[in-house]
């Protein structure tokens, strides 16, 4: 929405989303897309602190997560270009890293040429977040982010189908329907991400919107791709025990989140 001055002063990033600016305090910009992004920050940090692995990956995975959390409350709290890289870089990089994670276990990609071309994506894309602006820079970093973000999808259904095939006796039902439900919740957060960013007149609760109020859908995304990430991530983490030599038996926690309890089969990475 067109923004109310606040303290922050004039929009500079290249995005200002649905939600309507500086209606409940003057320090907050967004105010239910601040608030939501609290939960990428949880969601990092209760991974961080459940998968205590010796592979480094596994820690990265969790913490590029909580700093796109922290990223995203300073981006919706400011609207500013500054913090709104502090957001979409670590999203970049949170998902190059999934892609490397899967990469590496199911071909076993650890080669220095590997690493650099990752390296290079990374870059290259971190260049046309920071250094485009406007619509450029909204179609550049959602065309390297979701690009990355289809690729690791099919990494994650190639490993759910091996979780259910080759693996089969090495997991329970809850590990093998992880990809299905954090691909539902997921696609629930993009269509409603999709409604937000393109059809804001049409649910923001205005003269020309069919809903008599705005239902924050920006902030719904936040918490419906949060809950889609603990599913992903949870598989990352699965498929690299069993991966390793392990069996694992997940058990849902809190309805929505999952704990893994790993008994070693035989040799395994670490």
């Amino acid at each position: 929405m067109p923004p109310i001055r606040g303290y922050w002063g004039d929009v500079t990033s290249s995005v200002d989303w649905c939600e309507e600016n500086y209606v409940k305090t003057i320090y907050i910009a967004e105010f239910y897309n601040t608030i939501s992004s609290f939960v990428i920050f949880l969601v990092g940090e209760y991974g961080a602190h459940l998968n205590k692995s010796n592979w480094p990956a596994i820690q990265f995975m969790f913490r590029a997560i909580s700093i796109v959390g922290i990223g995203s409350v300073l981006f919706h709290a400011t609207l500013k270009q500054p913090m709104q890289m502090l957001d979409e870089v670590p999203m970049l990089w949170s998902a190059l890293i999934i892609f490397y994670a899967m990469n590496n276990i199911k071909y076993g990609m650890k080669s220095t040429l590997w690493k650099v071309f990752l390296l290079s994506i990374g870059f290259t894309s971190t260049f046309f977040a920071i250094f485009t602006s406007g619509n450029t820079q909204f179609f550049l970093f959602h065309l390297c982010f979701g690009t990355l973000e289809l690729i690791s999808l099919w990494l994650l259904h190639t490993a759910s189908y091996e979780l259910s095939t080759k693996f089969k006796n090495n997991c329970n039902d809850t590990a093998k329907k992880m990809f299905k439900t954090g691909l539902l919740w997921y696609l629930l957060g993009a269509v409603i991400w999709v409604c937000d960013t393109f059809y804001c007149h049409k649910v923001n609760g205005g003269i020309r919107s069919f809903l008599p109020i705005n239902l924050q859908f920006h902030a719904w995304w936040h918490v419906f791709a949060s809950l889609g990430l603990i599913s992903f991530t949870t598989l990352v983490v699965i498929y690299y025990y069993v991966s390793s030599g392990f069996e694992v038996d997940v058990q849902n926690h809190m309805v929505v989140l999952y704990k893994i309890k790993k008994t070693k089969l035989h040799s395994h990475k670490e």
